[in-house]
């Protein structure tokens, strides 16, 4: 039998590149919003693929375009924390070869 019951909360969306460019560039996001969405990624990527917990490794896989978008974005900016960004973009190539996305671009 089929159970309509629908969790919301399993369910996750990934922003498409043309509406996430879109929103970088024509809208304005509070300070406050963007730092949330930078530590986000950043923890998200900063996450080993090998001791990640189920959930960690699900977000990892369904936001795996998002954080390399926001991690490539993050090198062209001023970003403080310089040392972080670069772990981060370490432990997300190993997990990007893992999932057999070679791509060399955020490490070239």
């Amino acid at each position: 039998m089929w159970n309509n019951k629908c969790n919301w909360r399993e369910i996750q969306y990934q922003t498409h590149p043309i509406i996430r460019d879109f929103c970088k560039n024509h809208t304005s996001l509070s300070q406050k919003h963007k730092n949330a969405l930078i530590d986000f990624y950043i923890n998200l990527a900063s996450t080993k693929y090998t001791t990640a917990n189920a959930d960690s490794y699900n977000k990892m896989i369904l936001e795996v375009n998002n954080t390399k978008a926001m991690l490539s974005n993050l090198l062209k900016s001023d970003f403080e924390d310089y040392n972080k960004l670069v772990q981060a973009i370490l432990n997300f190539t190993q997990f990007q070869c893992s999932i057999g996305d070679f791509s060399d671009r955020l490490i070239s």
